[in-house]
């Protein structure tokens, strides 16, 4: 047979895994003899491995490291929502307050650039939106 490189890395597989090794591996193997005396060391190896007892060190760690992890409990949306409506709810009642009061300078009836002023309130709306949302999405990031 003709002679081909034979890594450590196919012996193993050949140990461990034959199924799944190639034919003409397993062909050169088998006609080698300094590789059945490997494959016989890594067997033997594999063997007493297998009946060295498991080692009791006496403390579970797995235990032990969960005890040490800071338990962060994430902010529920919900409480980011209350906040949202309360601040929305504050603004409809300042606007109404507003309408009703009869302030020169906030009187809607004598104001000439309503368009304006609507146009600013609606951004200011969206922007209280964005600004919510940003800041929930930030808490999301940093809680783990």
């Amino acid at each position: 047979m003709s002679k081909i490189d034979i890594t450590d890395k196919e012996i193993q597989q050949y140990v461990f895994d034959k199924a799944n090794c190639k034919q003409d591996v397993i062909a050169y193997i088998e006609s080698s003899t300094e590789c059945l005396e490997l494959v016989a060391s890594y067997q033997e190896l594999s063997k007493e491995l297998g009946e060295l007892p498991v080692p009791n060190i006496g403390i579970d760690i797995a235990s032990n490291i969960l005890e040490q992890l800071p338990v962060n409990k994430p902010k529920t949306p919900f409480i980011t929502a209350n906040k949202t409506a309360l601040l929305l709810l504050g603004l409809g009642i300042v606007s109404i307050l507003i309408h009703f009061i009869n302030i020169p300078a906030l009187n809607w009836k004598r104001m000439e650039n309503k368009g304006v002023y609507f146009t600013l309130s609606i951004g200011f709306f969206i922007g209280v939106l964005w600004i919510t949302d940003m800041v929930q999405s930030f808490q999301k990031k940093m809680t783990f």
